[in-house]
């Protein structure tokens, strides 16, 4: 393994703004590679503000000792700004900065190999950045400046009515609302409605899941294969 240099933090919007709560740490390899692929990681913790990106440092450092760069970034959340479609906005947004941080490193990157995962609600968020290519304008994120080539969802949740029946007592908080006053919203976040993607996306899911479950990985790489995308 590559030894990992320190984190350097870079802000994606102004701090000012967004209670400081816009940045992301970028692990770099110890390495001469001159076009590090790049893994963006997305926390989870049901999208509120009382878990942050801290649970997954010492994951970041053990992927990027395999020599890439990984960005793990922070957003806000729901009881810090953050919510529909805030949350979900900052953290393509937080995808799209690479392009800045590039020159910022170097252009020790390649971001033509950009991969995103996340966990349980990052995982949510990072099926959201998978299909961003095909979003209408009027959904958050369209029209990315960094493409991603692919995705990785850990326990990620990617059926918002179907959690919301499931009886997940995190999603309403985030959409401001239940599915009888806010259904269409539901539909909307929801990264099954964004399919296909055109880029491979791989779900992986603990089966005795109690939070999330996972029917909602099973359910999403179905629908994924039925588009025609290599999930």
């Amino acid at each position: 393994a590559v030894r990992v240099l320190e984190p350097r933090r870079f802000f994606y919007d102004e701090p000012g703004e967004t209670d400081g709560q816009t940045f992301g740490d970028l692990y770099l390899p110890d390495s001469a590679n001159p076009a590090l692929p790049v893994v963006v990681l997305v926390h989870g913790g049901g999208w509120k503000d009382s878990l942050g990106l801290a649970y997954l440092e010492n994951h970041a450092r053990d992927l990027a000792s395999f020599d890439v760069a990984v960005w793990n970034v922070e957003y806000r959340r729901v009881d810090s700004g953050g919510g529909w479609p805030t949350t979900v906005g900052d953290v393509c947004s937080a995808v799209d900065h690479l392009a800045e941080v590039y020159g910022q490193v170097g252009g020790r990157l390649d971001l033509s190999r950009v991969v995103v995962a996340g966990h349980s609600a990052g995982g949510h968020l990072a099926l959201w950045v998978a299909g961003r290519a095909r979003l209408p304008s009027s959904l958050p994120g369209a029209r990315p400046v960094v493409p991603v080539s692919g995705c990785v969802s850990l326990a990620g949740v990617a059926d918002l009515l179907m959690a919301e029946k499931a009886g997940d007592r995190y999603v309403h908080d985030l959409l401001g609302g239940r599915p009888d006053a806010r259904h269409q919203r539901y539909v909307d976040a929801s990264p099954v409605s964004h399919l296909p993607t055109g880029i491979p996306v791989v779900c992986a899911h603990g089966r005795d899941d109690k939070v999330v479950l996972p029917e909602q990985s099973e359910h999403y790489v179905r629908l994924a294969r039925q588009a025609g995308d290599p999930a």
